[in-house]
């Protein structure tokens, strides 16, 4: 379903260089999952993951081994204080401006990692500065059945487009996809 709403936005006339956002554990594996249909043209698919974040790494040079990976500091470890977390966001800045630069995406695809936050508002300021051309399409993960994410709170003003896989979490700009897992 959701490769059909990237297809809408980015016709096959192009090749469409995508930044796909994984994170640790269950971020990449639904990701992957998502992203498993666009292995091929039109499609250029470039990761970016943490830095320590080995797993995502591994699978990525194993199941994706042309594609490119780029790494950033993570943004927010886990049961990291808010407090701290902003000046470990605020550092993690600084390498996802080198990575959007280097890539220059058409497409940031992301399902919440706190390593997507600063990814995205880059991608986003370098698209208002006109240095990229770049959309923002953010799944919430299959497990936010409740309620938004942070990440997914603070991605939302800046987003084209955003999924969510529970009907009750569906809003006038938040979009019910369905089940992607």
């Amino acid at each position: 379903m959701l490769w059909f709403a990237v297809r809408y936005f980015y016709p096959p006339a192009k090749t469409n260089k995508v930044l796909v956002v994984l994170g640790s554990g269950g971020h990449t594996s639904e990701m992957l999952t998502y992203v498993s249909h666009m292995k091929s043209k039109p499609f250029a698919l470039e990761f970016v993951c943490a830095s320590s974040d080995f797993h995502s790494q591994n699978l990525i040079q194993r199941e994706y081994p042309t594609c490119k990976l780029h790494t950033v500091f993570r943004s927010r470890r886990v049961k990291q204080s808010y407090f701290t977390s902003v000046f470990t966001t605020l550092y993690s800045f600084l390498p996802a401006f080198k990575v959007v630069l280097v890539c220059r995406p058409n497409l940031v695809l992301t399902n919440g990692p706190g390593t997507a936050l600063p990814l995205c508002y880059v991608a986003y300021l370098l698209t208002l500065l006109r240095v990229v051309s770049c959309k923002i399409v953010f799944v919430e993960s299959f497990c936010r059945v409740n309620s938004l994410s942070l990440c997914g709170k603070l991605i939302y003003p800046i987003v084209q487009e955003f999924y969510v896989q529970w009907e009750n979490l569906a809003s006038k700009k938040i979009k019910y996809i369905g089940l992607l897992v």
